[in-house]
């Protein structure tokens, strides 16, 4: 008997052991919290001869998601504002700060289905970016349907542009069929490591009773095309990245014919881990208004000029540039289209980045007799780590403006020009 009492006792004590040693199963935790801030102070001299602002204001983007190994749940909330003020906007932060400001820039559910190995569907508002971002990159009410595979990647999304809440009545022509919807199926095929292409057809149906200067789509009552092609390329230390598009649309209700194109390259060259070369060419088509029935312009197809861009003023690309209206000088959704042709330059050097770039630029299209001409530009960041993703930012850009934005010109016909500046300093952080 004593010795099954001692046996059973080694038994216990060798069984507790065993599970003490026994490594904890981790916890998922299902809520999740990341974000994106900075603040800053800004000056600037515009294109208008005798214009200049100075202005400090910041930006706090927090995420909230919760979710489990099927289901996300995520809101994605924005407040801005600018120091100082007189309580007669929403967008200042003036002594008190009690003005309303917080937007909601995403809302949405994502669902995995667990009987099919990576088809998920998702609906809400979130951000969707279309091949090199010329027709839309920002964020839309949206349903999507996506599937992956090891070497493909599809989506189908139909996203609503414009809904009037007002009702339908059959025989009302006033009020029945005026949305406007954009539908895409857009596709990522890894062909290995260092190619992947995105072919990609977006279609664009505006109803025939939609108004344009509401709805922001130029055509009427027809639905226009959009086949778009983008190519990501590397080759040892060369990398190109390409996206290209070319829009049609037949005659709508105002007898007008709409098409346009638009192309963006960029070559690069990593002379070291610390230092990069590279250049750049933008193109997008663009209407001289010669034409009662025909506009060439690519601006008639996009949603909304957020998606692409890169030269601080020209393209209003700044890394401070969402609190004020500061944009001046962006030509991205200008009728006329626009080139660019320009270079850049990146050094990392421990917690100091240093980049560089400029490019010349002018209108595409533009009324016979007036001026094209954008001028050149150049612009420069200084950034320093404090740690990861936190950063202390200097920023600046120098316009040597064009005749199109002098009296002549077709952007700017009645004032005098000037040269436009730009600089800030801030701080951001993503987490």
């Amino acid at each position: 008997m004593k010795k099954m009492i001692l046996i059973t006792g080694a038994i216990l004590a060798s069984a507790s052991i065993l599970a003490q040693d026994a490594p904890k199963e981790e916890v998922k935790n299902p809520f999740k919290f990341s974000g994106a801030a900075y603040a800053y102070g800004a000056m600037y001299k515009t294109t208008t001869k005798d214009q200049s602002s100075s202005y400090g204001a910041y930006r706090f983007r927090p995420y909230f998601s919760y979710g489990t190994d099927n289901v996300e749940a995520t809101v994605k909330l924005e407040i801005d504002q600018v120091f100082g003020g007189s309580k007669t906007t929403a967008l200042q932060a003036d002594i008190g700060n009690d003005e309303k400001t917080i937007e909601v820039k995403s809302a949405f559910l994502k669902f995995k289905i667990p009987s099919i190995a990576g088809l998920s569907v998702k609906g809400g508002v979130d951000e969707y970016k279309t091949v090199g971002g010329f027709t839309c990159g920002t964020e839309l009410g949206h349903g999507l349907l996506n599937y992956k595979a090891d070497m493909f990647d599809l989506t189908l999304i139909m996203a609503k542009v414009w809904e009037p809440n007002t009702l339908d009545t059959k025989s009302d022509d006033t009020t029945e069929k005026n949305d406007v919807t954009f539908y895409g199926a857009d596709a990522t095929l890894k062909l290995n490591d260092d190619i992947k292409i995105r072919p990609a057809l977006y279609l664009i149906q505006a109803e025939k009773n939609q108004n344009p200067a509401d709805s922001k789509v130029a055509f009427v009552g027809k639905t226009a095309m959009i086949p778009s092609i983008g190519a990501n390329m590397k080759f040892g230390d060369i990398t190109v990245d390409f996206a290209g598009a070319y829009d049609n649309c037949a005659k709508d209700e105002n007898d007008v014919k709409y098409s346009g194109y638009a192309v963006d390259l960029s070559p690069a060259y990593k002379l070291s881990e610390e230092m990069k070369v590279g250049g750049f060419f933008t193109l997008l088509s663009g209407d001289d208004g010669s034409s009662a029935t025909k506009s060439k312009s690519f601006a008639d197809f996009t949603l909304k000029a957020d998606g692409w861009g890169r030269m601080y003023l020209l393209e209003n690309m700044q890394t401070f540039n969402n609190a004020g209206d500061h944009a001046f000088a962006d030509i991205r959704g200008n009728s006329s289209g626009y080139m660019l042709v320009g270079a850049f330059f990146s050094y990392k050097l421990s917690d100091i980045e240093v980049k560089v770039q400029g490019a010349w630029g002018r209108l595409n299209k533009v009324a016979s007799g007036a001026k094209k001409d954008l001028g050149v530009e150049f612009d420069g960041q200084l950034s320093y780590e404090v740690e990861k993703n936190a950063k202390l930012i200097f920023e600046c850009a120098y316009l040597a403006t064009g005749k199109a934005f002098g009296e002549d010109g077709a952007i700017n016909t009645t004032t005098e020009k000037q040269k436009a500046l730009y600089s800030a300093l801030g701080m951001s952080y993503k987490w």
